[in-house]
């Protein structure tokens, strides 16, 4: 599990996520029900999420890999 503590300095790791697993930045708001203004603010590092967006990441991120793991054992 990615630990929510990670996420308080360390914003730009959800760009990165983003990337990897190929969503677009509209998607990726859209999955974490947040704007596209905040979501490239975090990326840029002109603001951070607050907790509850914080938990929406770690959630979105953690569900994600425990379904690439599922896919892998199947």
């Amino acid at each position: 599990e990615i630990p929510l503590s990670d996420w308080s300095s360390d914003v730009c790791s959800s760009d990165l996520y983003r990337t990897e697993h190929g969503y677009s930045q509209i998607e990726m708001a859209s999955k974490l029900g947040v704007s596209l203004g905040t979501l490239i603010g975090w990326e840029r590092g002109v603001m951070n999420p607050n907790e509850e967006n914080k938990k929406k990441l770690e959630r979105l991120m953690n569900w994600e890999l425990n379904l690439q793991e599922d896919n892998r054992r199947t």
